[in-house]
């Protein structure tokens, strides 16, 4: 251990050149990490929710969806509402019954939005965030769930939290060798 202690600190301009370098090759890396937001991608192939997950997709081709429900809008505009969800890029059917989906007490319509990708795909995320956009441009509330949904906002969650936590950390490292070491280089 002191032979290992003693190479280490003749050699200290060599680790602190290593380092380096291994910081910014890091750096270059991290746009390429692949991050799996579809928890189902963790699973063995052969457990027997992977195997029902394939025969689903086999079957019947089970794309993404999500549940939109807009509030404070009457009936004719919600079934205009629903053709300009149906218009949006990535979007394949919204159904959307006046008679069943609406609701004239709270004045609130739900659309189920059928996807042209699976969940968790870069086509789901941007047809998710064009609903989003759509309805947020528009000034309608509005709320969505199902698992399309689900992963957008874990996705925006986890880049937002990765983000402040990497800035928390550096910040906490620095001050903690700032204050425990003898001199500043070190």
């Amino acid at each position: 251990l002191y032979k290992f202690s003693s190479f280490v600190v003749k050699a200290r301009w060599a680790f602190i050149a290593l380092f380096v370098v291994a910081v910014i090759v890091c750096a270059v890396f991290i746009p390429s990490i692949d991050v799996k937001y579809d928890l189902s991608s963790y699973m063995p192939e052969e457990s027997n929710t992977n195997i029902s997950l394939q025969l689903l997709k086999e079957q019947f081709d089970d794309k993404g969806m999500a549940y939109v429900m807009v509030k404070g809008i009457d009936e004719e505009e919600a079934t205009s509402l629903s053709s300009q969800i149906a218009a949006i890029d990535g979007v394949n059917i919204v159904n959307y019954i006046p008679d069943s989906n609406y609701n004239a007490q709270s004045k609130a319509a739900l659309y189920t939005v059928i996807l042209d990708d699976y969940d968790s795909t870069e086509g789901a995320f941007a047809a998710i965030e064009s609903i989003i956009t759509t309805l947020d441009d528009g000034g309608y509330e509005n709320y969505l769930t199902g698992q399309s949904a689900y992963s957008y906002y874990t996705r925006m969650e986890t880049e937002d939290s990765m983000l402040k936590i990497g800035i928390v950390i550096v910040v906490a490292i620095l001050l903690i060798l700032l204050f425990t070491s003898r001199t500043y280089f070190e």
